[in-house]
Parts: C-alpha cells; sequence; structure tokens
C-alpha cells in the first residue's frame, strides 16, 4: 500500500472509507476470471508480450556477444555493456513519468520500439562501422528495457478489476516466454559477427510491435468515446466500481 502522503485527496478519502467499512478489495465473481483467461481481441496482449519478451530475452543475453562481434576484447565488450544499460535507465524513467502524467501508454510504446527496431536496422546495414554499431546498442537496449515496463501497466490497468488481473497477468506473462524462448536461439556463434538472422527478425519484431500498439491505443481511444456517449463522461478521480464488470463498467475507461 502507498503512504498516505503520495496519494491524490480522492484516493485518500477512499482508502480511509474502503478501509472503515471493511469493503472487499477484490471483486470475487466467476466470470471475471474467465474474462482474464479469454479477453476480447483488442485486449490481447498475448500478441504483444511474446515480441517484446524476445528483443529482452536476446539483448539480455547477447549483447556482450554482440559488442564483442565488433572488434573487442571479451572483457572490454562487458564494461562496453555498462553505458547502454546507464541510458536505458534514464530513458526508462523520464518516459514512464510522462506517460504517466499524459495518461497514454500506446504511443510511448510505438516510439520505444521504433527506437529499437532502428538500432537493428543500424546494425544491419553498417556491419564495419563499430561507432555506429555501438551507438545501435544504445537504441535497442533503451527502447527494449523501456517498453517492458509501460506493457506491464498498461495490460494490468486496462483489464479493470483485481480478479480479471490475477487470472491475465499469469497468462500473458506465461504466453510471453514463448518469445523468450526464440529470443535465446537468434544469436548462434556460427553467424558471427554479422548476426544477419538475429538482427533481422527482433528488426520485424519490433516495427510490427509499433503497430499493434497504435492500434490498440486507436481502439481504447475510440471505446472510451463512445461509452462517454452512451453513459455520459465519468467525474474525474472518482472510483469506479469494477467489482461486477471489471473493464465493462460503465464508468471505466481504458488507458490509450
Amino acid at each position: 500500500m502507498l503512504p498516505r502522503q503520495l496519494l491524490r485527496p480522492p484516493q485518500r478519502e477512499y482508502g480511509f472509507y474502503s478501509s472503515s467499512l471493511k469493503l472487499p478489495r477484490a471483486d470475487s465473481q466467476s466470470y471475471a476470471w474467465l474474462g482474464g483467461l479469454i479477453p476480447p481481441w483488442p485486449d490481447i496482449p498475448e500478441v504483444y508480450i511474446p515480441r517484446s519478451n524476445c528483443a529482452l530475452s536476446s539483448i539480455q543475453g547477447f549483447l556482450p556477444t554482440i559488442i564483442a562481434s565488433f572488434g573487442f576484447t571479451d572483457a572490454v565488450a562487458q564494461i562496453l555493456t555498462v553505458p547502454p544499460y546507464m541510458v536505458a535507465a534514464l530513458v526508462l524513467c523520464v518516459t514512464t513519468y510522462a506517460s504517466d502524467r499524459l495518461q497514454r501508454r500506446g504511443v510511448f510504446l510505438a516510439g520505444t520500439n521504433a527506437v529499437a527496431g532502428i538500432g537493428y536496422i543500424l546494425l544491419l546495414v553498417f556491419p564495419s562501422n563499430v561507432g555506429a554499431r555501438y551507438f545501435a546498442t544504445f537504441c535497442t537496449v533503451a527502447g527494449t528495457y523501456t517498453n517492458i515496463g509501460l506493457i506491464l501497466t498498461w495490460f494490468s490497468h486496462n483489464l479493470g478489476s483485481e480478479t480479471k488481473q490475477a487470472a491475465g497477468i499469469p497468462l500473458y506473462m506465461s504466453i510471453g516466454q514463448c518469445g523468450s524462448i526464440l529470443g535465446s536461439h537468434l544469436f548462434p556463434s556460427p553467424e558471427a559477427p554479422r548476426y544477419i538472422k538475429g538482427f533481422a527478425v527482433t528488426c520485424g519484431l519490433q516495427f510490427l510491435s509499433v503497430a499493434v500498439a497504435l492500434v490498440l491505443a486507436t481502439y481504447y481511444v475510440w471505446e472510451n468515446r463512445r461509452r462517454d456517449q452512451i453513459y455520459g463522461k465519468p467525474v474525474p478521480d472518482a472510483v469506479v466500481d469494477v467489482s461486477e464488470l471489471a473493464d465493462e463498467a460503465p464508468d471505466f475507461r481504458y488507458t490509450p
């Protein structure tokens, strides 16, 4: 639970109200579990998370190998992995803060995936330019790690209720590991130093993720407007009762 001073006034009031009345924190409807396991098409992150996990697992496991293929020794390659991760941490903090302030996820996800995809393009088209290839690792690491954090918050919020999250998130993570398995086989030693297959596959998946993020964000904007027309706009910062209908509650609005 967040400290009281970090909560907004409506959240503080609700926290006091719910704790004093001993209200349940999560819904217990069985269909909410089913909704988490079989979500409607626009809510299916199974089409997104495996792609991101593929890029994440490949960059986690093979970044030193990729940098060593530029002509550095293994020891130097290990040291040179530090700056890309430092930049990625900074980009992650700035991007997630801006995303939260603007309450937008899809556009930021599309942007970070595009940056990572551009990095892989640079690795493909500059086979001998060490400076360009090392710069490309900054793009791939920053783009990949940033979109992982955004994905988890985006999809978990848009599931609506805690019960649906409890059912859906483990499913998404399990399916996402299929991408991790793929990523661990994309950079075999015989294909060094170009790693054309590995770079091409991850590049394609990154730009496919750009398209998926934009499609999902567009759908959420459309659905929010449709609900505004039918039910009216919800009161800002009001507590939405999602115990019965989860993300289908009339006052619930998706984060696009």
